[in-house]
């Protein structure tokens, strides 16, 4: 089987409510959809976006080079006993956005052709993955409030954005969260990189009595000396996340003693490079968490279609950002239960683009190239 034609849409999505955290403070989610067509008529969806919110520009960027890839890519054949073969057409310097939505839109018509959802391609098979709440609401008294509401919800696991603000003020957030919920939700905190390792032993000592699950990506991302000392200096495990876009920054990570808890964002490795760093996270006996980079909900199901594969349901996922979105761009969403989120069992990644929905929040980035 033979690709036959690609085509790709931006899109840009607005957040239901301003999407502010220490690294980003935005009210759209601009992203790219890519669709590649097969000789047998199959078709393949995914998600190219770049990591966060994003802006026109950064998505016209990968636009562009998926443009000049688009001839390469339809030399591709989708069968064979080798799977990593798929990864191995696309230039390994192509950005990961890029990557995971090619390797998205391939395992896509891999699995449709085979009969079988993504989980099972990766060995695994579809199930109902465990995933946390993100909470955003600046004021203490907001924040207990969105809390109770996510644990009305289902949710075991909060997860609450911080740095944004002064120390005192995220500090007081956490307690109104905890004072909200009580002492059997877990609650994660995720400073995207705002401390450095001197504020980040200080406020997280001082965040000590309200049993915080860990804290994720206290400094930058490059620092990982630095992390390797916060982690060394308090109790509260740490987790890495912008640390790790590649298998081989995993081994580093914990080479170096750095964290306790291993993040993976496919948007931000690619999507066979996550798979192969859950691999290795679990072998090393760490635990592993894999996240959304608020993707439609195209690259949502791709990574949970890894979690459900790698059996993550002993730690909950981040992959219910979806509802953080007026529209997740497929129809029905993937919509948390009770704080599970329930792995499509259709082939392929089991959800396909609204087109209703990509009418309306399309943009007028487009491009189409036929074989």
């Amino acid at each position: 089987m033979r690709l036959t034609r690609i085509s790709w849409t931006g899109y840009r999505v607005p957040f239901k409510n301003r999407f502010v955290a220490a690294d980003v403070n935005a009210a759209d989610r601009h992203g790219l959809l890519l669709r590649l067509e097969a000789s047998s008529g199959l078709v393949g969806y995914g998600d190219a976006s770049p990591i966060g919110a994003a802006s026109p520009a950064a998505v016209e960027a990968l636009a562009a080079q998926l443009a000049s890839l688009a001839p390469r890519l339809l030399e591709i054949g989708t069968s064979g006993d080798d799977f990593p073969q798929l990864a191995e057409a696309i230039p390994a310097q192509s950005p990961a956005p890029l990557r995971f939505g090619i390797e998205t839109a391939l395992c896509d018509l891999r699995a449709k052709e085979n009969h079988c959802p993504v989980a099972s391609l990766f060995g695994g098979n579809p199930q109902r993955v465990p995933v946390n709440a993100l909470l955003f609401s600046a004021a203490p008294e907001a924040i207990g409030s969105e809390a109770r509401q996510a644990v009305d919800l289902g949710f075991k696991a909060l997860k609450l954005k911080v740095g944004a603000l002064s120390m005192e003020e995220d500090i007081a957030r956490v307690a109104a969260v905890r004072q909200a919920v009580g002492p059997r939700i877990a609650l994660r905190i995720d400073a995207n990189q705002a401390w450095s390792a001197a504020q980040a032993v200080e406020v997280i000592n001082r965040l000590r009595p309200h049993g915080i699950e860990y804290v994720e990506q206290p400094v930058a991302a490059s620092d990982l000396r630095g992390m390797a000392k916060v982690r060394r200096s308090v109790s509260t495990p740490i987790a890495a996340d912008e640390a790790i876009a590649s298998l081989d920054d995993a081994r580093r990570v914990l080479e170096m003693e750095a964290a306790d808890v291993v993040i993976v964002k496919a948007a931000r490795t690619g999507l066979l490079q996550a798979l192969a760093i859950v691999d290795f996270a679990q072998y090393a006996g760490r635990p592993v968490i894999i996240t959304s980079s608020l993707e439609s909900d195209i690259g949502v199901a791709a990574a949970l279609h890894i979690a459900s594969a790698r059996a993550l349901t002993r730690h909950p996922c981040g992959l219910a950002t979806g509802s953080l979105l007026e529209s997740t761009l497929v129809s029905p969403p993937l919509s948390a239960t009770e704080g599970f989120l329930s792995c499509p069992q259709h082939p392929g990644l089991g959800v396909a683009p609204d087109k209703r929905a990509l009418k309306r929040y399309a943009t007028q980035l487009k491009g189409d190239l036929s074989r």
